[in-house]
């Protein structure tokens, strides 16, 4: 059986400290989403994800827009 692990974005892989950062560079509009991921957060991810040896599904609320 798969192991699966489900992550919402919002608030987890990114969070109020990642939104600052990018107001304090002056990002306007259109941005990478991957700047809007906090990069240890996404690293405990990998960890997580490699040792357990499952599989990550991210959810968001950007989906539905």
């Amino acid at each position: 059986m798969q192991r699966v692990i489900f992550v919402d974005v919002d608030g987890v892989l990114n969070n109020s400290s990642t939104l600052s950062r990018l107001r304090l560079r002056g990002a306007h509009g259109s941005v990478d989403l991957s700047q809007l991921i906090d990069p240890s957060n996404l690293q405990v991810l990998a960890r997580i994800v490699e040792a357990t040896g499952a599989v990550a599904v991210v959810s968001s609320s950007w989906r539905l827009r």
